[in-house]
């Protein structure tokens, strides 16, 4: 028997079930975004609540959503990964405080396990009377309940118990995983919140203590002052009994004090880039710089967090525009902008949003200016901004309080006013601190000093050219690599005459204990030359690993000279001895802003590259709409292969006569409406129809930003390519609009 093949045809009964099934998974897609969008409007209005009306807000809606009868909102709790636990909040149809169990630890009872595992428990088909439901006239049984952990960038802020007369539909089986991130993304920030209070405490007491070393510091700088004095004196009386000894000693001594005060003074910047380095990045504050145009250049760890950036993303797209929504930006392009850069600062409450969910967050906000050393001209637009969402719930509920809580609410304005005013204070420490590491930055780069940055295996991974000349070398790479063993003699006659390596091992074990470390020590040029040096030691850490960077310089001749002038005047020694003791207490007072400013130069080099390098097409116009500057994507899109092409035209050299997204006007016409509106409003987001050099035409993505450069008006504008976007949107309503067709077709 022969087999013959077949196909349906479409009007087959198996191709209309095909169809059918197709719009019902179309239909529920369409189901699942909508309800997800309306209950992001849920969270965003119930976000300025406390944590007990938020869930009970949230749980509740979820029970009406899914038809549960009864609903259980837990949060974790807890600092330290072995002290978190998780504790009713909220309830639906139920009271946490009349729960059987109010409290889970981690993997306790099947809440704390799903809390543990992040994974979703159900189960249905529950037997009769297994878990039943009071009501009114009697008790239902459960037919089934579902356990959602709420999670949200791999941690687990709290669980939802929702319990079902029937066994649940699937379609909520596939919505609440997707809800429970976006609730779990709510809870990161009110708990972010309590933190960020305790975190403006520590960072007061910060600023006191800074204080308190300034003072110490002068005082230091005094009786160093003191001392010189009495020392001119015995001086002056040397020079009447051996005058030829003594005007030899002077000059010596005056050497010998510039090579100390340049030491001290290396090591105020070290320790002081240090200090900042450690505030910044332990702080959960949004502390930023960027260029003037408002591209990111740097965002701290606690920036990151609050504006939803992963530690390890790439930062050079994003823009200071991109931070605010589109209210408070206009705000901030029109008034506050303009205001800093006429006096060098402005602080400000204002709002931003998180960038990964779109979240609003109430902030105080303190925008400074970074100037050029050498010429005074701004250079960065830095900031220092705390979340202050948990106090904008507290004004308003203490608004909408009752008479009785208006003397609180008036202690609680002057408490705010007092706190604002010691931010104040500590954003100015800051911005001294940021000042002094550019200008250490630049000291670093052309220090004359010998610098070296060791590993934790002390393999040497970057000097200065400093460096390279001390140890008798030409370029960086002769010495990257090395150890300190391979630039040491064998032993060494300033320890005892102990070997060197059991020497350095010692060294390096009590710098990593006390964080610095001073002492003398024979090196060996790279043509074996001994050479007798001071060398300081400072331990580090950078990006979790241990590091050690030191500080050489030949002292060989300076230690003749010092032979010379105790073999001279014995009787100068004690007072010498106290000017070095008090010098050494300046260098341990000081940090290590060295290390920061180089990596601020870092940082700052890799932006540069990394918008040279954009995969977004930028171009910058004059007020004539002449290009004056494009990035490589932008010769790339318009289809050319140097900037020279560009150079110079205008968009409508680069636009065809009409635009058919524009109702069929001419690219001019539209053009001039939209420049205008630029510069009213700072920014402008629109589609636009761009022509090739090749005559191609395609479609893209453009957004507008009005700045001034030399006050001179100027636009740069962001031009993507989607052209294959709008064909698959277009694809995808011909298939919707031919399902549709085919449904009414059927009888």
């Amino acid at each position: 028997m022969k087999t013959i093949a077949t196909h349906e045809s479409p009007g087959t009964p198996s191709a209309e079930i095909n169809i059918a099934k197709e719009h019902a998974l179309l239909q529920e897609k369409l189901w699942i975004d909508s309800t997800l969008t309306q209950f992001d409007d849920v969270l965003r209005e119930n976000y300025d609540k406390s944590l007990g009306d938020f869930s009970e807000a949230i749980i509740g809606h979820l029970a009406t959503l899914t038809k549960a009868m009864r609903g259980a909102f837990f949060t974790v709790k807890g600092d330290e990964e072995d002290n978190k636990f998780l504790e009713a909040t909220g309830g639906f149809a139920c009271v946490p405080d009349a729960m059987a169990k109010k409290t889970f630890r981690m993997g306790e009872d099947l809440i704390g396990q799903v809390a543990k595992t992040k994974k979703v428990s159900y189960m249905d088909n529950l037997p009769i009377q297994n878990l039943t439901l009071n009501v009114a006239a009697g008790s239902l049984s459960a037919g089934s309940i579902i356990i959602l952990p709420l999670v949200f960038n791999g941690e687990v802020y709290g669980v939802i118990e929702l319990v079902f007369i029937q066994n649940l539909a699937n379609k909520y089986q596939d919505l609440l995983p997707r809800i429970g991130n976006n609730i779990a993304s709510m809870l990161q920030s009110i708990q972010n919140n309590i933190r960020t209070k305790k975190l403006l405490n520590e960072t007061q007491e910060q600023a006191e203590a800074l204080r308190a070393q300034e003072e110490e510091l002068r005082q230091n700088l005094e009786e160093l002052a003191a001392t010189q004095d009495a020392m001119q004196t015995k001086q002056t009386e040397i020079e009447k009994m051996n005058y030829t000894l003594a005007k030899k000693e002077k000059v010596l001594e005056k050497a010998l004090q510039e090579a100390q005060t340049k030491e001290a003074e290396l090591a105020n910047v070290n320790e002081q880039i240090s200090t900042l380095h450690a505030l910044v990045e332990s702080s959960q504050d949004f502390i930023a710089y960027a260029h003037l145009d408002g591209r990111a250049i740097f965002i701290n760890k606690g920036g990151r967090k609050l504006t939803g950036i992963a530690l390890d993303a790439d930062i050079s797209k994003l823009n200071i525009k991109d931070f605010y929504p589109d209210t408070n930006f206009k705000n901030f392009k029109e008034k506050a902008l303009p205001k800093l850069m006429k006096e060098g600062s402005v602080s400000s409450e204002t709002r931003l949003k998180n960038l990964e969910t779109g979240k609003i967050i109430e902030v105080s906000k303190a925008i400074f200016l970074i100037r050029d050393k050498e010429t005074n001209e701004p250079k960065f637009i830095a900031t220092i901004t705390k979340d202050i969402t948990d106090r904008k719930l507290q004004e308003m509920e203490l608004v909408n309080a009752n008479e009785e809580l208006r003397t609180q609410e008036e202690e609680l304005r002057q408490n705010l006013e007092e706190l604002s005013a010691t931010q104040d204070s500590l954003m100015k420490i800051k911005d001294e601190l940021a000042a002094e590491a550019e200008r250490s930055r630049i000291l670093f780069e052309t220090s004359r000093d010998a610098i070296v940055v060791m590993d934790k295996n002390g393999i040497f991974t970057d000097v200065n050219e400093a460096a390279v000349k001390i140890f008798g070398g030409i370029k960086k790479e002769q010495l990257l690599g090395k150890t300190p063993i391979d630039c040491s003699p064998e032993t060494q006659s300033l320890h005892g005459g102990k070997t060197s390596e059991e020497v350095a091992t010692q060294i390096m074990e009590a710098t990593m204990k006390t964080g610095t470390y001073t002492h003398e020590w024979h090196f060996k040029k790279l043509n074996k030359e001994i050479f007798e040096a001071e060398v300081k030691l400072v331990s580090f850490e950078l990006q979790g690993d241990p590091y050690m960077q030191f500080v050489v310089r030949d002292i060989t001749d300076k230690k003749a000279k010092e032979r010379e002038i105790l073999k001279a005047n014995e009787g100068l020694k004690n007072q010498k001895e106290e000017l070095k003791q008090n010098l050494k207490e300046l260098k341990t007072a000081q940090g290590s802003l060295v290390k920061l400013k180089d990596e601020l130069a870092a940082e700052a080099e890799r932006s540069r590259i990394l918008f040279e390098t954009s995969r977004d097409a930028i171009v910058v116009m004059d007020k004539n709409g002449i290009f004056t500057d494009v990035n490589e994507a932008a010769v790339k899109i318009f289809g050319g292969i140097k900037k020279e092409q560009l150079l110079g035209k205008t968009p409508m050299d680069c636009s065809p006569e009409t635009q058919s997204l524009h109702g069929g006007k001419t690219s001019e016409e539209v053009a001039t409406q939209i420049m205008e509106a630029t510069m009213k409003t700072g920014t402008y987001t629109h589609e636009w129809h761009f022509k090739k050099l090749n005559k191609e035409i395609f479609e893209a993505e453009v957004k507008l930003v009005s700045f001034e450069l030399q006050n001179e008006p100027y636009m740069q504008f962001v031009v993507r390519d989607i052209t294959a976007h709008k064909q698959q949107i277009r694809d995808l309503e011909t298939q919707l609009a031919e399902c549709k067709a085919t449904l009414k077709k059927q009888p």
